[in-house]
Formats: C-alpha cells, sequence, structure tokens
C-alpha cells in the first residue's frame, strides 16, 4: 500500500508551526526570567529588612540594660551632652519624623555593629514619668513607686532605604 500526499499544499506548514512554537517558548521564557527577577528582589528587600529589624532590637536591648543597670535614678535632660543619656519626653517630637542628622546628634550609637548594617544602629532614651505604689503621706520620706521611659531604635539595613523604628517601655525602681 502506498500513501499519496500532496506536497505543494504542506509546504512550509512545518516553518510555520515551528516559529509558533518558537514564539511560545520564547515568551514562556521571558516570563521565567521576569519572575525570577521579581523574586530576586523580593528576597533581597526582605533581607534588607530583617538586618534593619535586628539591628534595632540589639538597640533596644543595649538601651534596656543600660536603664536596668543603673544604680540611682538618672536626671533627665533636654538634650544629651554624651551619651546614653535619659532626655525630657516631649509629646510634640515625633522621633519617627526626625532627620538622620537629629539622630546622629542626640541618640546613642549602638556599641556592636550588626553584621550587613551600613550604619550602626542608634537609640534614645526618654524619661516618661513616675508612679506612686501608693498614698504619700507627710514626713514619709520618698516615695516608693515606679519609673517609666520609653526607648526607641532607629536601625538601617543593608542599604539606607531600609529603616526600622522600634519602640519599647522600661518601667525601674531606685
Amino acid at each position: 500500500m502506498q500513501l499519496n500526499i500532496d506536497t505543494r499544499h504542506s509546504q512550509g506548514a512545518v516553518l510555520a508551526i515551528s516559529l509558533i512554537m518558537l514564539i511560545v517558548l520564547a515568551l514562556l521564557g521571558t516570563a521565567g526570567i521576569r519572575t525570577s527577577i521579581l523574586e530576586e528582589k523580593m528576597s533581597a528587600n526582605m533581607r534588607d529588612s530583617e538586618i534593619s529589624f535586628h539591628s534595632a532590637e540589639a538597640s533596644l536591648r543595649e538601651a534596656e540594660n543600660w536603664v536596668l543597670a543603673l544604680d540611682a535614678e538618672p536626671l533627665p535632660v533636654a538634650a544629651c551632652t554624651s551619651h546614653p543619656c535619659v532626655i525630657t519626653f516631649d509629646s510634640t517630637r515625633y522621633l519617627q519624623d526626625q532627620t538622620d542628622n537629629w539622630w546622629s546628634g542626640n541618640s546613642a550609637s549602638l556599641s556592636s555593629a550588626v553584621t550587613g548594617s551600613v550604619a550602626p544602629s542608634r537609640y534614645v532614651i526618654e524619661y516618661l514619668h513616675f508612679v506612686s505604689d501608693g498614698s504619700v503621706q507627710l514626713g514619709a520620706g520618698v516615695p516608693q513607686g515606679k519609673h517609666y521611659y520609653r526607648i526607641t531604635a532607629r536601625a538601617t539595613g543593608s542599604s539606607p532605604q531600609a529603616i526600622t523604628i522600634l519602640s519599647t517601655t522600661v518601667q525601674r525602681r531606685f
């Protein structure tokens, strides 16, 4: 049995199908490359964010340990001349809105750098208020109670665009 194929009508069909398949494969390859690039950028941003977060947390821990290690109540001041120190709380000052220059001049620097961070993280300790344990009677001496401090840390990651600001409150008896 012999098959008769009319070659006049099938010439070029293989070429057309091959070109269509090549275009589809090129589109799939391009989409795969774009997805890979996007995922790499996302993972780099996440790493940058994690470095910034860990650096800010390290600053909070250092400042908390400083407050908890004090032997006597620190005197809150309006502006620090040496760091770390305790500044007075100002309800009109929003630390998250302060510039890099403000943080450089008004905050303490983390004593040990976090690997991968472009700059050392910084922290500010603010005196919030005193809460007495009970009623104060005349001649009873110094009232007993707790002193509350707000610690705010600011850190950058492996790029200056990744900034993390964390805050915590510490209470202490003296």
